[in-house]
């Protein structure tokens, strides 16, 4: 049974992946029957996903109940919302449940989100896509083959995440050097700004956690540690509701963020906040060129959860998001923490980090909330437990060997 429900999963995922980097979110999408394809592999991935879930071994009425009503709630969401991406975080937590091991799927993932993003990049080389240049407030942008100007940067943010859950132990203080010429060199090629500044303060972070005294303060205050996704959204949505453009520290604040807090506030301000959500209308760069009208576009990510997914759905991202990080904490895993904090970060001013296929921190702290692992005590504390003595016997050998 166990072997079937991963197969699917993994099928599942690798289809979505696939669909999701190369036809999707690049300009392959230009040139292939985009319709016929996002219809397919969505429905495809749903079944297979469903499929998985039946394989599943271990249910307790717990977790049943949990399912039943997380599952209702993306379903309701969906609906009022018109979109299925968010619906895909619960399922494919659920099939992940019990039988998908966390560090198996980063390295899998890791592994084909890089391949599938040079093969876009070398698409480009060969002159089969086009790589778009656009000047955004005197910065040039370059699309590098995909769809937004914005796409690639999250995908390296993405890797760049899985990248620090994998290996954070064996990141030395050295290595920073040659990330922040890494950093500079992608800034220079025209990436994204916000996937570099939240991946240049989460490596900062990373430095700093391996000394001992910043360790210890966060184990100590791991509940303040813990709610940093919970300040930094309620600060955006309280944003989103008091600006005015009369006030000049908003004013300015706004101009910082690329008009982003003023259509925050456009989009509150005509959907409004709602427990399911809205289906909100949004106008691209390029189609208010061709329409001859200013573009709306929406991306506060934590203001865009709350209004187009609605107040469960938001509640749910802060719940998971707190008690992840505080599992993270806990069970010292810091590689996991800072991976959720850089998606927390980029979810202040882009939409990505809600998007499963971008951020798989989600699928990974929601099959745990899925398996009772933080509604239970005792199993709760016997996950910490278990996860210490891991650690501790790895610097025990670490020891041993010098």
């Amino acid at each position: 049974m166990k072997k079937y429900n991963k197969f699917f999963f993994y099928l599942a995922w690798t289809i979505y992946l696939i669909y999701y980097i190369v036809v999707n979110d690049s300009s392959y999408k230009n040139i292939l029957d985009y319709n016929t394809i996002d219809s397919v592999v969505k429905a495809s991935t749903v079944l297979l996903l469903l499929v998985s879930v039946i394989f599943i071994e271990r249910y307790s009425m717990r977790s049943v109940f949990a399912i039943i009503i997380s599952v209702g709630i993306f379903a309701l969401s969906s609906i009022k919302s018109d979109s299925q991406q968010i619906l895909m975080i619960i399922l494919f937590a659920l099939s992940a449940k019990d039988n998908i091991k966390p560090e198996k799927f980063i390295k899998y993932d890791l592994i084909l989100r890089t391949f599938l993003v040079l093969f876009v990049l070398f698409s480009v080389f060969f002159g089969i896509i086009e790589n778009v240049k656009v000047e955004i407030n005197g910065y040039e942008k370059y699309s590098f083959g995909f769809n937004h100007v914005n796409i690639f940067g999250t995908l390296i943010g993405s890797i760049f995440a899985e990248f620090i859950m994998l290996f954070y132990k064996k990141i030395k203080w050295w290595h920073s050097i040659i990330f922040f010429a890494g950093l500079f060199a992608i800034y220079k090629i025209g990436v994204s700004r916000t996937s570099i500044i939240a991946m240049g303060f989460t490596f900062f972070l990373l430095l700093l956690i391996k000394n001992k005294r910043i360790s210890k303060f966060i184990n100590k205050h791991y509940k303040l540690v813990s709610s940093f996704p919970l300040f930094i959204s309620f600060g955006c949505c309280f944003l989103a509701i008091i600006y005015k453009r009369s006030n000049s520290f908003l004013r300015t604040l706004d101009s910082i963020l690329s008009t982003r807090l003023y259509w925050a506030h456009h989009f509150y301000e005509k959907y409004g906040f709602s427990l399911f959500g809205n289906k909100i209308v949004t106008i691209s760069t390029e189609r208010a060129k061709m329409l001859g009208i200013q573009a709306q576009i929406f991306d506060m990510g934590y203001v865009r959860i709350a209004v187009e997914y609605g107040i469960l759905i938001f509640a749910f991202f802060m719940l998971i998001s707190v008690l992840g990080n505080k599992y993270a904490v806990q069970s010292k895993n810091y590689g996991l923490l800072l991976a959720s904090l850089y998606f927390s970060l980029t979810l202040i001013v882009e939409t990505g980090g809600y998007n499963v296929i971008n951020n798989i921190t989600l699928i990974l702290f929601t099959k745990e909330l899925l398996n009772s692992n933080y509604i239970s005590g005792k199993r709760y504390k016997r996950l910490i437990l278990t996860e210490n003595i891991k650690n501790r016997m790895q610097i025990n050998l670490k020891k041993g060997k010098t």
